[in-house]
């Protein structure tokens, strides 16, 4: 069972004392049972994780699912009392999409293996789940770290290295994002970082009180996916955070977000990280234009590790090449306006994954600048909020 959430238990109320059921706007209905079925186990082969556990109370309706490593819940107002039910969450929101939002949805039990939903001219009976083989999810403990990130930072410190997640199951340490506080530096910080061991992103942003007594940890890439969701539809306001050893939790105004940590540590980064010094300098004013340049010249190869070859010289312009004898062979002048060298300092010639370097432009759409050693060496690129560096590939 998961460990650490501090979602609240069910409430098991008697049959014999449910009234008719409750009442709710189809629009919030179809809203929580969306957000909620979210961490719904697509592929398993326990039939409570592919539902949704419902409940109205104290006039809210809440929906959770659980895949036993993410937990996600969510509420909304609705009037009336339902205990308890666990119902499969895919066929709940496919019977609901077409509802308009205003209608009014009645939901009761009328035995304790089926939900009754009635709607305008919808009636429908869905086969229920016992609500007590929905997973029972524990407190967090009260040594965890508590603190709050606006919405936009944490959107930018959850989405900006993800490209660099590692999807190779046999280093399952890197299935994840590292957060990682850094109360030594000055000034104290919070850094998020990603690697797959040919690649790295490192975003941060300031302290947030309260983060500075916590160790870090590495939240899965599918919880990851799953806030990234949620954030999605949302403008602004406080995350509030809560991290302990073994869990992470995320709580909004109406939503909540639990998420088992990868157990196992992180690698020591920074050994990998090239030096901000020496090397020459490529400052990328326009990385999406130089990104769609970049798949303009890569058009002639078909294969995803096929390097692109930035080319030598000691001019200030930037020059790629794509070689494949398959496909055929492309070269480009990147304007200066898009991304130029410092002028008269010698660039060797080096090759990169060209989706990583496209990648990279996607994340860092305001500019960055890349320093290159020499042909063998990693790249540094820096910019606003973080840094990142390339392994090359041999060209």
């Amino acid at each position: 069972m998961p460990d650490g959430s501090t979602m609240p238990k069910a409430k098991r109320a008697p049959a014999a004392e449910a009234p008719a059921g409750a009442t709710i706007l189809a629009g919030h209905l179809l809203r929580v049972v969306r957000q909620a079925k979210l961490a719904t186990a697509r592929r398993n082969t326990i039939p409570i994780l592919s539902c949704v556990l419902l409940q109205v109370n104290d006039g809210r309706i809440t929906a959770i699912s659980t895949d036993l490593e993410a937990t996600s819940s969510a509420a909304g107002p609705a009037s009336g009392v339902l205990p308890p039910v666990a119902v499969p969450s895919s066929r709940m929101a496919a019977l609901l999409h077409n509802l308009a939002p205003e209608t009014e949805v009645t939901l009761s039990l009328p035995d304790a293996g089926s939900l009754l939903i009635k709607a305008d001219t919808l009636k429908a009976r869905l086969i229920a789940q016992p609500a007590e083989d929905f997973p029972v999810i524990k407190e967090m403990p009260e040594h965890a770290a508590r603190f709050g990130i606006q919405l936009a930072d944490l959107e930018r410190l959850i989405t900006g290295p993800a490209h660099a997640i590692s999807t190779e199951e046999t280093r399952y340490y890197l299935n994840g994002l590292y957060l990682e506080p850094e109360p030594q530096h000055d000034p104290p910080r919070l850094n998020a970082v990603a690697t797959d061991g040919h690649r790295l992103a490192a975003f941060h942003m300031d302290m947030p009180t309260g983060a500075e007594v916590w160790g870090g940890g590495i939240v899965p890439r599918g919880s990851l996916t799953i806030l990234r969701h949620i954030l999605g539809g949302r403008v602004a306001g406080e995350i509030k955070v809560t991290a302990s050893d073994k869990a992470i939790e995320f709580t909004g105004l109406d939503w909540r977000l639990h998420a088992k940590l990868i157990d196992g540590t992180f690698p020591e980064y920074r050994r990998v990280i090239p030096k901000a010094e020496g090397g020459a300098v490529c400052t990328v004013a326009l990385p999406r234009q130089l990104s769609r340049l970049l798949g303009t010249v890569s058009a002639v190869s078909d294969e995803r590790s096929r390097p692109v070859q930035i080319n030598d010289g000691s001019s200030a312009e930037l020059s790629v090449s794509v070689r494949s004898p398959e496909g055929g062979e492309a070269d480009m002048t990147i304007p200066a306006d898009v991304a130029a060298w410092e002028d008269g300092v010698p660039h060797p010639r080096i090759g990169f994954q060209v989706r990583y370097l496209r990648a990279l432009c996607e994340a860092a759409p305001k500019g960055f600048t890349m320093r290159v050693q020499d042909g063998h060496a990693p790249m540094r690129i820096e910019f606003l909020g973080g840094l990142a560096c390339l392994m090359p590939m041999r060209v």
